[in-house]
């Protein structure tokens, strides 16, 4: 890539129209990201997320929850409890820890 190539691809005309590649490709290929990162297929994601979220139920914005050691896929969460357990370095010890603090009294 040359130097001028460099330089528009950071402009924010060249943002836009990577962004707009994007968008459109996805719009084509809507199991792309499933696929490529998690090995899923629409059906697979849809029969994960059937349920909703799986600690508090909700539908929308399910996001798809896995390990980060091993990729391996657990299941459907929604954005803000998926958050939560990276947060907590998908580490049960310390989620525990986290419960304990929260129920003690106070």
């Amino acid at each position: 890539m040359t130097e001028r190539q460099r330089r528009y691809n950071q402009s924010e005309k060249g943002k836009a129209v990577a962004r707009r590649a994007r968008e459109k490709y996805r719009a084509k290929n809507p199991d792309y990201w499933l696929r490529s990162k998690f090995g899923l297929s629409g059906k697979q994601w849809k029969e994960l997320a059937k349920n909703g979220c799986g600690i508090c139920g909700i539908t929308e914005d399910l996001v798809v929850d896995h390990d980060h050691k091993t990729g391996k896929v657990r299941g459907a969460l929604c954005r803000k409890h998926n958050a939560a357990i990276g947060l907590l370095s998908d580490d049960p010890d310390l989620l525990r820890r986290a419960t304990a603090w929260l129920e003690r009294e106070v």
